[in-house]
């Protein structure tokens, strides 16, 4: 890898948190603070997240990237997202959350947290709660990973969340880094079973990261072709008092639905943390 170099920091994305948004759900919005947030990076160049209009910074956990800091302030002023907007208008949510392993300057978004590691040694290994230096990420490293399996002291429900997470990277692995997947399958030709073990059913994401096929809204299922939801009038409500009449839903950018068929998602999709 060449020298990377670090620049000043950058204005990258903006977003903001409206209260009046949620007006007439619970008084509690009411009295909330106008909030907004600027993310700026100083490596952004090499950064194959951002290439692919992606920042780990966006995801909800809070985590970390070395190469970014985030602007902030809130005021109970309604006048403080306008000229935050007329400043930085030109990137408002030009970037979406990290969710899939990708290379981050020097570092490496993993997926996998530190803290369900077997083998504590690897903790030296992480630069945030899912990143790792890049010069650890290796095929070795990789195998020693998914052989790492869960501690014995965690429960069912942490062990199985966590052989998720080794699945989900195995697959991911094959997807965004094939050629790092077959530098680890020539040492482990086991991670192809478990790539082919992959399941986002039951997840949620948001509709329109989706690829056209059956997903369900609350607890029935909907067809999607692409742009519009279809479905039965006795699937919305039953207060209406609608039975079998045929329904179409256009859903916005945040409409978020359960997926129910792997065949739906793509590297594209947005999953709901």
């Amino acid at each position: 890898m060449g020298v990377i170099i670090i620049g000043d920091y950058k204005p990258i994305c903006f977003t903001y948190y409206d209260p009046n948004y949620y007006q007439g759900m619970a008084d509690y919005y009411s009295h909330e603070k106008y909030r907004v947030f600027v993310y700026k990076c100083n490596n952004c160049n090499n950064c194959d997240a951002y290439k692919r209009k992606r920042c780990v910074m966006l995801n909800k956990s809070g985590y970390k990237c070395p190469h970014c800091e985030i602007e902030n302030n809130e005021s109970f002023d309604g006048s403080l997202i306008r000229k935050y907007r007329e400043k930085y208008g030109d990137i408002e949510d030009a970037l979406k959350p990290l969710d899939f392993v990708c290379r981050i300057a020097d570092c490496v978004y993993i997926g996998i947290p530190y803290y369900v590691c077997k083998n504590t040694t690897y903790y030296n290994n992480f630069v945030g709660e899912r990143i790792i230096k890049e010069t650890f990420f290796t095929p070795e490293f990789i195998v020693e990973l998914i052989k790492d399996t869960s501690c014995e002291f965690l429960d069912g429900d942490i062990a199985s969340y966590r052989d998720k997470l080794v699945t989900k990277l195995c697959d991911q692995l094959k997807r965004f880094m094939p050629d790092m997947y077959k530098r680890v399958y020539e040492i482990y030709t086991s991670i192809e079973s478990i790539a082919a073990k992959v399941d986002y059913i039951g997840e949620k994401a948001k509709l329109i990261s989706l690829l056209p096929g059956k997903i369900k809204l609350s607890i029935d299922t909907f067809e999607w072709d692409g742009k519009v939801l279809h479905g039965k009038g006795k699937q919305l409500s039953y207060d209406w008092r609608l039975n079998d009449e045929e329904v179409s839903i256009i859903p916005n950018e945040n409409t978020v639905v359960t997926i129910c068929d792997n065949s739906t998602v793509t590297e594209e999709t947005e999953f709901e943390e």
